[in-house]
């Protein structure tokens, strides 16, 4: 009985294990995301900055969305 509840105690450690580890890739991507953007503000307007923003909101990729703020508002 005991070994049978340690394996279940076990499983159960494992699957929180697991979500954890998505958790913190999910989070190192959030940071990343928000380095790269704040050393993006430092070479173009805030109206880029804006429409990027807002791009990316839509489902748009960093580099999609410089690609779009490039050609509708410029740098």
């Amino acid at each position: 009985m005991a070994y049978e509840t340690r394996k279940k105690s076990t499983a159960a450690l494992n699957k929180l294990g697991k979500a954890m580890l998505k958790k913190k890739k999910k989070i190192k991507k959030k940071v990343k995301k928000k380095m790269t953007m704040k050393d993006h503000e430092k070479h173009h307007t805030k109206k880029h900055i804006n429409l990027m923003k807002k791009l990316m909101k839509q489902g748009k990729t960093i580099e999609k969305a410089h690609t779009i703020a490039m050609k509708e508002v410029g740098k």
